[in-house]
């Protein structure tokens, strides 16, 4: 009786056992999912951060090139103007210089 009762110990440990390992492969499973899910989120959310930076960094990118391109035409404006002041004043110095031979002519 004795042997029979150890054998049906034995049996419900094991039962035991099993039901505890089952328990555990479920709870492991459960947070191998939940990790994996978490890995997802976080993945995500770095990219979304990612795309926010690069739309950023575009948009500096974006106001320098313009930036640049009104200081370049406002340079090429300035050198057109000065070199039609500098036509101008070429002009008006061959006029002065022409007048100036017109009435040394008349004297």
């Amino acid at each position: 009786m004795l042997a029979e009762q150890w054998v049906s110990e034995a049996d419900r440990e094991k039962k035991i056992e099993a039901e505890r390992h089952v328990l555990m492969r479920e709870r492991n499973l459960a947070l191998i999912e939940h990790n994996q899910q978490e890995k997802v989120l976080r993945e995500q959310a770095d990219l979304s951060e990612k795309q926010r930076d690069l739309q950023l960094l575009n948009a500096a990118l974006e106001r320098e090139k313009e930036l640049e391109r009104l200081e370049f035409n406002e340079r090429q404006e300035h050198r057109a103007e000065t070199i039609e002041l500098q036509k101008y004043a070429g002009q008006v110095t061959q006029d002065k210089k022409a007048y100036d031979k017109m009435i040394d002519g008349l004297v």
